[in-house]
């Protein structure tokens, strides 16, 4: 006798390895159904619990599904009050997110479910996608707290992961050598960008909307894309130069492409990384070389000739000091590091005229 399959929509079902019980849930809701599978009661009770959910449902239109809570978050004034280009890498994710567990009830979500959130993300995206999705995903439930569809914030408190040990520094410094190369392979259009982004520690989104009228009596002034803070920098020869060197252009900003338009970030970036490529294949630069890294370049250098922390993040239009900690304690490890090479050249030179004072002869 062959048997018939029926599949019952609106309902999650798995089986128990351990013991071979089968246990049944509706999927909206999430609620489990105690009668057993397949019996009258069982269909009963499956048609009580989706009733009352689509009755409840109707009622409040508040969201019930991840899905739901999703397009509520990216239609709220909390996400229309974000930078552009956070909104858009938050909806990128999040509609990822759709995709994925579309259908999941909110009384499912729990903490070891956006662990395991997590360690897919890091498993099939990168550890630190599985990191800015727990970010992400806080925001949200906060969101869903508030409006009361969620009892708390699963999220809240998950442990970041580690960086993986293999991978290089991101967004490292750049070494002498390589910024001579690139600023002898930039065509002439793209230098001062690039003098910015080195003497000034700028942002590239600071770079390309950076406006002629920011230069004002032998300064630089402006106010961050990212967190409107306002920096004054001084206008140094070596930027003054540079701007005289640049192709006239009738752009309102300082710096523009080829055509004598206003430079967009992704053009930017496209042009700089065919010239990396090719500075790469001859070996004259190393992997991870970013444009963001011209402003830790800078950061290191302040810290290494001596500024604080708050004197960094105030030259870098940083609202804390925490990045400024990070750069100061890099300098502070290479200076201890060149006075610990100094003493230990100078106790060698001591023991190799003491042995000459005994032998009488030089060693």
């Amino acid at each position: 006798m062959i048997g018939t399959v029926v599949r019952i929509r609106g309902l999650k079902k798995f089986v128990d390895k351990r013991d071979g019980r089968t246990y049944c849930y509706h999927r909206a809701s999430g609620k489990r159904l105690r009668s057993e599978f397949g019996t009258a009661e069982f269909f009963a009770e499956l048609a009580a619990i989706d009733e009352a959910y689509k009755a409840k449902s109707k009622g409040d239109g508040l969201p019930k599904s991840l899905e739901d809570l999703i397009k509520r978050y990216l239609a709220s004034p909390n996400f229309r009050e974000l930078a552009a280009k956070t909104r858009k890498d938050y909806e990128r994710l999040l509609c990822d997110l759709i995709g994925f567990k579309a259908e999941l009830h909110l009384t499912a979500i729990d903490r070891p479910f956006v662990i395991n959130l997590r360690d897919a993300y890091a498993t099939h995206r990168s550890w630190s996608q599985a990191n800015y999705l727990l970010r992400v995903l806080s925001i949200m439930f906060r969101f869903g707290f508030d409006l009361g569809v969620m009892s708390g914030n699963p999220a809240a408190g998950i442990k970041k992961l580690k960086r993986p040990q293999n991978l290089e520094q991101a967004n490292r410094p750049w070494e002498p050598e390589e910024w001579d190369a690139m600023l002898k392979a930039l065509p002439v259009h793209m230098r001062l960008p690039f003098i910015l982004g080195n003497r000034l520690g700028l942002r590239i989104s600071d770079v390309v909307r950076l406006p002629k009228t920011a230069i004002r009596d032998g300064w630089i002034i402006y106010s961050t894309k990212k967190r409107d803070v306002e920096i004054c920098q001084p206008l140094t020869a070596d930027i003054r130069e540079e701007i005289l060197r640049a192709p006239a252009h009738q752009a309102e900003t300082l710096c523009a492409n080829s055509q004598g338009k206003p430079w967009t970030v992704d053009g930017l970036r496209t042009n700089f990384t065919r010239i990396k490529a090719k500075l790469l294949a001859e070996g004259v630069i190393r992997k991870g070389l970013t444009f963001h890294g011209l402003r830790h370049s800078r950061a290191s250098e302040l810290a290494e000739h001596g500024a604080d922390d708050k004197e960094i993040a105030t030259w870098l239009g940083q609202q804390s000091s925490q990045m400024a900690r990070h750069y100061s304690a890099r300098a502070n490890k290479k200076r201890r590091m060149e006075a610990t090479i100094i003493k230990m050249n100078r106790v060698k030179e001591d023991r190799a005229k003491e042995e000459q004072n005994l032998s009488g002869k030089p060693k």
